[in-house]
């Protein structure tokens, strides 16, 4: 398995390419069973499976104030892809000059010259190519220039792989982590950089690891207080996590992601870490006083660690 970055790396000559091509953000059931179709494809003519994928998102790029969020920032879906079964990722900067080529150029000079295709798996309402002209029916139109087989992925499966992705952009907004988890078989994952927060913590018995996301756009779940996992150079740790504006003690309204980890007491900050969100626990409230707080959060505590008792 290798991962490729366009105009970084030179691609190798691969064995009878099975491509497809997409965001594949969140990269959740609907997109395994793509996948798991590519791998049976491959299987079948002694293949190689490639995903295409591209960074920034294209909206990002094409609509800057779209206001997308991401569900897995780039590194995180290169694994999960990966995990999936695919053998090579290709990371295609998006940018001015990729994001002009016709559709024409696009067939020709991109996936025909990069890639020279065995099949290209594909949905009929799948566009490319600057003002998105190109389609299903441009690449049937040159499949006598150029001999690679075309599969059209079935509307039905087009259909639940978008509504799985916004079903799990709700259920994260609305903290619902059991429908989350079964749309991906995993939990969903927080990763940034620990920074020294205000330190009031510490001051109640209940000190935090404050976290930085990495990617800035990535979709933040439902404000309130969760189970989980922190996991900080290959040591995986129980703790609780808290994401919100802390109204109790803070006046103002930005976000925060903090993790106490339980039966733990080393300085971290710099450290990269990420968190895995394991069950979710109760929304963010306003607290009458310190103390008040304070006893939810040994309620809270109780209720994380039942919750992870019999996990690994």
């Amino acid at each position: 398995m290798a991962v490729y970055t366009i105009g970084e790396n030179t691609l190798p000559i691969f064995d009878n390419p099975i491509i497809t091509m997409g965001t594949f953000d969140g990269v959740h059931q609907g997109h395994v069973q793509l996948f798991n179709k590519m791998k049976e494809e491959a299987e079948r003519v002694q293949g190689t499976s490639i995903v295409i994928t591209f960074d920034p998102h294209p909206r990002h790029f094409l609509e800057p104030n779209s206001g997308v969020l991401l569900l897995t920032p780039l590194a995180q879906k290169i694994n999960y892809i990966l995990q999936a079964g695919i053998d090579h990722v290709v990371v295609v900067p998006f940018h001015k000059a990729f994001a002009s080529l016709s559709a024409q150029a696009y067939v020709e000079e991109f996936i025909w010259e990069q890639f020279h295709p065995h099949t290209i798996i594909i949905g009929y309402d799948h566009h490319f190519g600057h003002d998105r002209k190109g389609n299903i029916d441009l690449l049937k139109s040159y499949k006598e220039k150029y001999p690679f087989q075309l599969i059209e992925i079935p509307a039905s499966q087009l259909n639940n792989i978008a509504i799985s992705s916004t079903k799990l952009r709700k259920a994260l907004s609305e903290g619902d982590l059991n429908t989350a988890f079964e749309m991906t078989h995993r939990h969903y994952k927080l990763e940034g950089i620990v920074v020294q927060g205000n330190q009031l913590g510490r001051t109640i018995g209940y000190p935090t690891a404050n976290i930085q996301l990495s990617d800035p756009l990535q979709l933040i779940p439902h404000q309130g207080v969760y189970s989980g996992y922190l996991t900080i150079a290959q040591e995986r740790l129980k703790c609780m996590i808290n994401i919100g504006i802390r109204p109790t003690v803070s006046l103002g309204n930005n976000i925060t992601i903090e993790a106490h980890i339980f039966d733990f007491d080393r300085t971290i900050y710099g450290f990269t870490i990420s968190l895995e969100l394991y069950s979710f626990i109760r929304s963010e409230i306003k607290f009458a006083s310190l103390d008040a707080l304070k006893s939810q959060l040994a309620t809270d505590a109780a209720i994380a660690k039942n919750a992870l008792k019999n996990t690994n």
